[in-house]
């Protein structure tokens, strides 16, 4: 994952991310954080903020992801994304 903090055009990247996860996408305000988003995703219960270069996952009511749903994502193969200089 690329370090997104101060990229414009993060959306682009936040929404690829999302997608390639299966993850649905939430639109929403931008945010005034160091990464300038307006997308965000929901699966589940769950909420996925992008940061520099990792999520913030949360959970409403601390319900966790049922544990079939944690397993096809911990399975999956994803592509590996370079790092911004």
């Amino acid at each position: 994952m690329i370090n997104l903090a101060g990229v414009e055009e993060a959306d682009e990247h936040i929404q690829e991310e999302l997608c390639l996860a299966g993850i649905e996408l939430v639109r929403g305000e931008k945010s005034e954080g160091e990464v300038p988003y307006s997308i965000s995703g929901k699966l589940c219960d769950w909420t996925f903020n992008r940061a520099w270069y990792y999520w913030m996952a949360s959970a409403q009511d601390g319900n966790g992801l049922p544990l079939e749903v944690a397993a096809q994502m911990h399975e999956r193969k994803y592509p590996i994304f370079g790092r911004r200089q």
